[in-house]
């Protein structure tokens, strides 16, 4: 009788080993009195007034809250002989918490703009003093008021310059809350200067540039000017009515840079973004969205060119052969109420003739949120993809034609940050209600902190599980990687290349994709619901020692080699199987054993052919079957097949690399009995 048994299937959906950013990213917080209407608190002080004539332009970007008392002042020049001369800019507390540029020699004219920064986020304010009779004001990088009143510069009696407070024989109006890039310029900045300027450190040798702060120094009572002329340096004080009491600003993590800080809320009714005429040849579109529902249309180029999903399939309707990525891997699967990062690329160029955000014209506008629209003017690889996905970019990046980053809190304008001739949109039937804050994304920033946990080394304080998180390393020193040391949690996870990730002994969930350019190392447990991605330069390592053991769960699919490190304590036999796509023999593995008698012990099962026969034996690999012949460098680990292994004497790291099973395995077996 024969009889035939098929498809012994193995259920081996986890791997399981048991028993540059340029920037390095810090500020200065600053604390006042409030009690005392901010007539005390600490500031910046710089022994020269830096500026001694018109045209000049100060930049900043600053973080305060509700302001209660007082103005508070982020950069001044001024007399410290007279209380009637200074020049700087401030946040009005009698202005609801909106940035002011304010001229006094003798009369004062103060002009606000029209944002309230007074959110705890970041803004980027800039005071542009042109002449005696021209100061302009931008916030977030649009020009929000402007003054004509005569006041004159006498830089005869200018003495002084400061971070934090006004510059005066009485100074007050001491800044609370956090700054961050510092710059005055001797010329009068116009709208494409600041937009190339507010998202980069600068190297401090650009033409017109008076001073540069970038207070990225983690300790010490000073700020460097890094436009070189050391005499502009500042000095870390804190002023308790004309003595040096209390505590100096302080060194932070900025994130001042990063974001993101703001998206746009379509109703999925009117709204949307007119752009008009955008860029020719594109040939890679990408942006994140939040839909409502997952039949939607988010950009058009042309009429013609759009891009929607329907039923939750993305299509790219007018390109040609289009390529679709989702959360940066390839895929047309989209769902609704979840940020999701959509790429779509096409080697034929398309003219934006007529671009909008948010609908398709004539058709149906977009319900959801839309944040960082990107369009480029090259073929997008898959590396360069998840390098910028989860940051903010410069906006002078190569091929980059179209940048939309969206952080304002307020007005009609959506900016272009690219600088290719600046094709700014218009918000139709919107409202600065629309203006939300955005989650799409959350960036690590480290200076001197390794903590996971730490909120101020994020961008979007610590990530929660719904957070699709960016791992990178800067440079500059201070420059320190995460380490998860308690049960951590987020949606994507990427790791940038040369970012070292490491979780010592918890729980690391990644509930969405895990992208790997850098270096993950695991020795406590991580479970990833979506796909393992570590297919490029990266190394991924599940680490054990006698201590503990890591573990690696995947539910998706998984590509690339990931290194297992098993720690077998000796005399003691361990059981262990391979990874697919392990070629190597077992010499080429280097498993550290020695044979002969008394020596270590390696053996695989081998299931037994005749069911009247034992129902299998165990094969001695390292001596041979009987004794001799050892088979070490004829055969390698085999697919769903088990190994036993006893190192005699000294304990062993076992390591093992290749692609983990995210999947059933299937061996058919036939029997004869």
């Amino acid at each position: 009788m024969k009889k035939t048994i098929t498809t012994l299937t193995a259920l081996l959906i986890t791997l399981i080993m048991g028993n540059s950013l340029v920037a390095q990213n810090n500020g200065l917080e600053f604390e006042a009195d409030i009690s005392d209407n901010n007539q005390t608190g600490g500031y910046v002080h710089i022994s020269d007034p830096i500026v001694s004539t018109y045209p000049f332009s100060i930049c900043a970007w600053i973080k305060t809250g509700s302001i209660e008392t007082e103005d508070r002042v982020i950069f001044s020049i001024g007399d410290n002989g007279n209380t009637k001369h200074y020049f700087g800019i401030d946040v009005g507390e009698d202005e609801g918490g909106r940035v002011g540029i304010r001229a006094r020699n003798g009369g004062i004219t103060t002009t606000y703009g029209t944002t309230h920064v007074d959110d705890n986020k970041w803004h980027h304010v800039v005071g542009v003093f042109a002449s005696a009779t021209s100061r302009t004001l931008y916030v977030d990088g649009v020009s929000e008021a402007t003054s004509t009143d005569s006041r004159l510069l006498d830089a005869d009696n200018l003495d002084d310059a400061g971070i934090g407070r006004w510059e005066d024989s009485s100074p007050k109006s001491y800044f609370d809350g956090q700054i961050d890039e510092v710059s005055v310029w001797g010329k009068a900045l116009i709208g494409e200067d600041i937009h190339a300027l507010m998202y980069k450190e600068l190297n401090g040798t650009e033409s017109d540039l008076l001073a540069y702060y970038n207070l990225n120094e983690t300790s010490g009572t000073t700020a460097d000017n890094l436009q070189g002329d050391s005499d502009l340096d500042g000095t870390l004080m804190h002023n308790d009515y004309g003595t040096t009491t209390g505590s100096d600003p302080e060194w932070v993590t900025s994130a001042a840079f990063f974001g993101p800080k703001y998206c746009l809320d379509f109703d999925g009714v009117d709204d949307y973004v007119d752009i008009g005429t955008g860029p020719v040849s594109v040939k890679s579109v990408e942006f994140w969205a939040y839909p409502a529902t997952i039949t939607e249309y988010f950009i058009d180029l042309n009429g013609t060119a759009y891009i929607s999903s329907s039923a939750g399939t993305i299509s790219a309707t007018g390109f040609a052969l289009p390529t679709i990525y989702v959360d940066g891997i390839a895929s047309t699967t989209v769902v609704a109420g979840k940020w999701q990062h959509i790429t779509v690329t096409t080697a034929t160029g398309i003219d934006a003739s007529d671009l909008d955000i948010g609908r398709l014209e004539g058709q149906e506008e977009f319900d959801g949120r839309i944040d960082e629209v990107r369009l480029w003017s090259d073929v997008r690889t898959v590396s360069e993809i998840h390098g910028n996905t989860y940051k903010t970019l410069v906006g002078d990046e190569e091929e980059l034609v179209g940048y939309y980053n969206f952080d304002r809190e307020s007005g009609t304008v959506l900016l272009d940050f690219s600088g290719e001739d600046y094709n700014d949109g218009t918000l139709i039937n919107m409202a600065d209600a629309d203006w939300v804050a955005s989650t799409a994304f959350n960036t690590w920033l480290n200076t001197d902190d390794s903590g996971w946990s730490t909120a101020s080394n994020w961008s979007d304080e610590t990530p929660v599980s719904t957070d699709n998180v960016g791992v990178y390393t800067y440079s500059g020193t201070g420059n320190v990687q995460p380490t998860a040391s308690a049960d951590v949690s987020c949606n994507d996870l990427y790791i940038d290349g040369d970012a070292i990730l490491t979780n010592t002994s918890n729980t690391i969930t990644a509930s969405g994709n895990v992208i790997n350019y850098g270096t993950l190392s695991i020795a406590g447990n991580m479970t990833i619901g979506g796909y393992l991605d570590n297919d490029h330069v990266g190394t991924f390592t599940i680490k054990s020692s006698s201590s503990g053991t890591g573990s690696v769960i995947v539910t998706g699919t998984a590509s690339g080699d990931v290194k297992v490190e098993r720690f077998l304590t000796h005399d003691r036999w361990h059981y262990i199987s391979g990874q697919t796509n392990m070629t190597e023999d077992f010499d080429e593995l280097s498993m550290g054993l020695t044979g002969g008698t008394n020596g270590d012990q390696f053996y695989r099962w081998e299931e037994a052919y005749n069911y009247n026969s034992n129902i299998g034996n165990w094969v001695d690999i390292l001596n041979g079957p009987n004794g001799n012949n050892s088979t070490m460098s004829s055969e390698g680990f085999d697919d769903c097949k088990g190994y036993a292994i006893n190192y005699i004497t000294t304990n062993e790291t076992l390591e093992l690399s290749g692609v983990p099973y995210t999947s059933n395995q299937s061996i058919n077996i036939t029997k004869t009995a």
